[in-house]
């Protein structure tokens, strides 16, 4: 059995992952090519066109081009907390466990890129907790100014989630991400929820805004969101839960590449038990068509949320926001499963009816749509929607 396989990769499209565990010293891959001058690599422009550059430095004179298929070696992405190194010469370069590997890790080793005017074009995306955003070999990495610390105001609107409220609670409070403050607006609820939000309310990071009156989850988030002060807006519904890495690695990703809007991969569980995969990337034209971004694992730069606002209809509040955000910028997916989002029988979001009405009036009254524009949104929402859920609403 091989002790790597190809699969999907967070940091890079592919890369190679361990097949079972490997231990430290272990021989697990050559890295093969064609030995070529270090005149010859310069020279040639396939080495300097913006594209994935597999090319290894031997010596002062000579360069191993792996920019061939047979290669397999050179799918394994660089990590600012490698678990690989590479030892050799001329052909005979081999890729080694430096420390013992469990099986379905990620094979990663340091690239070694020299610190020089250049590194800004070599942006890394491994998530680990020293890397400083660019491809940089690690004695250099201090050269690179730290970036201003990262704060996250987290946005929960609730009601009547008694069964619920706590567990999501405990999963943002677990969060290996620290420098968060969760803003809580409580529309009305009974008297069993509300006992349980109290005995969170002695955390200084949770800050809880009772409501007299019952306004909907969209005037609950547009509260919160007026209330917010951090550089980034993450948002939660009272019934889903985050994993306890999702706050950490959604925020490194957008540092790392500047984004101002990311959602994530997410799991259903309850009534059902689904892995869902949104698009790679959307715009508003591709959102309306296509409604995958869920809204627990959205994060967004507050700048861009500036004077947009959540619908305050019955439901379906958050598919205008979105369409707003999207028409400034583009919305990037992080391919981790880092959100659990529970579907229910007894949820407002759970008959597609009712979703398809709502859905329907807004695309009417606040996207401007025709008949036709709007026809046609809905009927591929429905499309894409039965994709993912079978018969569960969109």
């Amino acid at each position: 059995m091989k002790l790597y396989k190809i699969k999907k990769s967070r940091i890079d499209k592919k890369g190679l992952y361990a097949n079972q565990n490997i231990k430290k010293g272990t021989k697990i891959i050559q890295y093969k090519g064609k030995i070529i001058s270090v005149k010859q690599s310069e020279s040639n422009p396939k080495f300097d066109n913006g594209k994935a550059i597999y090319l290894f430095n031997i010596n002062k004179k000579f360069d191993l081009d792996g920019d061939f298929k047979f290669n397999i070696a050179r799918l394994i992405n660089h990590s600012c907390a490698p678990n690989c190194e590479v030892f050799g010469s001329g052909l005979k370069i081999w890729v080694y466990a430096m420390k013992n590997i469990k099986k379905g890790e990620e094979l990663s080793y340091d690239y070694g890129f020299s610190y020089d005017e250049d590194y800004k074009a070599y942006p890394c995306k491994c998530g680990a907790k020293n890397c400083v955003g660019y491809i940089v070999r690690q004695g250099s990495r201090w050269r690179i100014k730290k970036k201003k610390k990262v704060t996250v105001d987290i946005i929960l609107p609730n009601f009547n989630s008694s069964d619920y409220i706590k567990q999501t609670i405990k999963s943002i409070i677990n969060q290996t991400f620290k420098n968060w403050k969760l803003i809580i607006v409580d529309d009305c609820s009974n008297k069993k929820t509300k006992s349980i939000l109290k005995k969170f309310s002695k955390n200084k990071k949770i800050k809880i805004f009772w409501l007299k009156k019952n306004k909907g989850a969209g005037y609950c988030r547009n509260l919160a969101i007026k209330k917010s002060k951090s550089k980034y807006l993450a948002f939660i519904d009272s019934d889903d839960l985050w994993k306890k890495d999702k706050l950490e690695t959604q925020l490194r990703f957008m540092e790392n590449n500047n984004y101002s809007f990311t959602y994530t991969n997410y799991e259903t569980f309850g009534k059902k038990i689904k892995f869902i995969y949104p698009a790679q990337q959307y715009d508003f034209n591709k959102f309306v068509n296509d409604t995958s971004i869920c809204t627990s694992t959205m994060i967004v730069n507050r700048d861009i949320a500036k004077n947009v606002e959540f619908t305050n209809t019955k439901i379906c509040e958050d598919y205008f926001f979105k369409c707003k955000i999207l028409k400034k910028c583009n919305a990037y997916c992080l391919s981790d499963f880092l959100t659990k989002y529970r579907v229910r029988d007894n949820s407002l979001q759970s008959n597609s009816l009712q979703n398809f009405y709502w859905i329907w009036k807004i695309n009417k009254r606040f996207n401007k749509f025709n008949f036709l524009q709007n026809f046609i949104s809905l009927i591929f929402i429905s499309i894409n929607s039965f994709r993912k859920y079978g018969f569960k609403s969109f």
